[in-house]
């Protein structure tokens, strides 16, 4: 009778996914970097930011365009997490589409029937609507200038941000800029933030690829006023389901009181459903590691092989079989076989 190894299990999956694990999908990744990036934005009192970015971009092969990459979920800790808005989207003297994909509204910037080399200028305008925070002592500001999401360099950065509200004395000395790798609390970049009672300002030289910088900082409650409502129906929507659970399993263990249940561990995912999905929806998160899954469940499904050449894996696309129909999946799928099979 063959019996499951779990440790070989993970440690073969933990393996994997370093193998894969530095692996990021765009489009149009690499071939430009971005040579001036500006940031102007107003700050208003209903916890609401209009945003200006002029990118100015240098292409060193033909390209379409670039894709810019806004999340749309804040965490301010592992706990306390928002859900944005991102709205009044306008690329200036640019064609461009708008999607949703992986918890970040996607602004893919070009056409599909021309490319460009050298330099260009991307100018784009929008808003971000930040919800009521979970807090009665304070209000505070959390915003990213600069996302951890561009796959180039840049050469130069900077920022100005205007407050439609004053600022305290004691709120400017409490702004903080954290800057680096995503989740850093220390300033890498070493951005020194000109701050006023209407504004903060910086600049930062020879950025790297998936580097961030956010401004963070305490303000007095009330600071905010008619902030987007975070709902309040959820703990009672809870509460029901709760409560509906509850009867559920009192009926049935009245109904199965004289019956032995063996229960049944199913390693299996509901029909039609792959890990990527599994994976999002055990932890409500979209993570690497549940579209790197994909791999190898293609590799069951004979959309590729998976060989090992010189102590590395290699993908092998066959073409004797249609390419995943799924619209995530689908786009991963020809972002690996994008230049070769």
């Amino acid at each position: 009778m063959f019996k499951l190894n779990f440790k070989k299990v993970f440690a073969f999956l933990f393996a994997f996914i370093l193998c894969f694990g530095c692996i990021d999908i765009y489009a149009d990744d690499g071939g430009y970097t971005i040579d001036d990036y500006k940031v102007n934005a107003i700050y208003h009192s209903n916890n609401t930011i209009d945003v200006k970015e002029v990118i100015d971009v240098n292409f060193s092969s033909y390209r379409h365009g670039i894709y810019r990459n806004i999340p749309e979920t804040m965490y301010i800790n592992r706990d306390e997490k928002y859900k944005l808005k991102i709205q009044d989207i306008n690329v200036l003297n640019d064609e461009y589409e708008v999607d949703s994909d992986s918890g970040n509204r996607v602004i893919q910037i070009g056409s599909a029937d021309y490319t460009i080399i050298g330099p260009h200028t991307y100018t784009l305008t929008y808003t971000i609507v930040i919800p009521e925070d979970y807090h009665s002592d304070l209000d505070f500001i959390y915003y990213s200038v600069l996302g951890n999401n561009w796959d180039t360099t840049i050469n130069y950065f900077s920022f100005d941000i205007q407050f439609e509200k004053a600022l305290t004395e004691d709120e400017m000395s409490n702004i903080e800029v954290f800057s680096g790798s995503l989740g850093n609390q220390s300033n890498d970049l070493n951005v020194t933030p000109i701050i006023t009672s209407t504004s903060i300002s910086g600049s930062a030289y020879d950025i790297g690829a998936k580097q961030a910088i956010t401004l963070f900082g305490k303000l007095r409650q009330g600071y905010f006023v008619g902030a987007k409502q975070t709902t309040s129906k959820i703990p009672f929507i809870f509460l029901g389901l709760a409560i509906l659970f509850g009867l559920y399993s009192l009926i049935r263990a009245f109904l199965l009181k004289k019956t032995h249940i063996t229960p049944i561990v199913n390693f299996y995912p509901p029909k039609d459903m792959d890990p990527a999905m599994v994976g999002t929806i055990v932890d409500e998160s979209v993570d690497q590691e549940d579209l790197m899954a994909l791999i190898p469940y293609w590799a069951s499904k004979g959309y590729l092989t998976i060989s090992e050449k010189e102590d590395d894996l290699v993908l092998t696309k066959q073409e004797n079989h249609e390419p995943p129909i799924l619209k995530h999946q689908k786009k991963i799928y020809n972002g690996l076989f994008k230049t070769k099979n």
